[in-house]
């Protein structure tokens, strides 16, 4: 569904809890604005017997802002760190794909950010799984209390949002 404000928010699998309890915020700022109220996007994400996962977009949001939530840590599908990582990048491709305006994703917790330095030969895990955001096509990241700040510096053309807890 294409909204009005040029808006969607996607929620993976894992990020579903966290989405609803934005989403009556998000509303209620909507509403101040005078703007249209919202409701989460319709996606279907898969997982194949072979653990592959895949996701798909089930409504048009060609031009939107798109924002995408996953908490990559809940384990509640029995998916571990990397399936939940796994499956933001394939909802965040299915947008790029499906002419998304701007891709901003929100994830409380910053992947491997405690693997943001090299010690004798080991590579860095945040910059690389920056990088790949980036190659994908993410306008902005959105995280929480990230391990160190200076993982900012990883990302060339993406905004890092390090929102800081009470």
């Amino acid at each position: 569904m294409a909204f009005g404000n040029g808006v969607s928010l996607m929620c993976c699998k894992s990020g579903v809890y966290l989405g609803e309890l934005i989403l009556p915020h998000l509303n209620k700022f909507l509403k101040q604005e005078n703007l249209k109220e919202i409701e989460i996007t319709k996606t279907d994400e898969q997982q194949f017997i072979n653990t592959e996962i895949k996701s798909n977009i089930l409504e048009s949001i060609r031009g939107n802002d798109v924002f995408i939530i996953q908490d990559v840590t809940n384990p509640s599908f029995g998916y571990s760190i990397n399936d939940n990582v796994l499956a933001l990048k394939t909802l965040i491709n299915s947008a790029r794909i499906s002419n998304a305006s701007r891709i901003n994703i929100i994830i409380p917790t910053f992947p491997y950010a405690r693997q943001d330095k090299s010690f004798d030969r080991e590579g860095i895990t945040a910059k690389m799984f920056a990088k790949e955001l980036e190659l994908l096509g993410v306008n902005t990241i959105i995280a929480l209390d990230i391990h160190n700040p200076a993982t900012s510096g990883f990302f060339e053309k993406t905004i890092f949002e390090n929102l800081k807890g009470f």
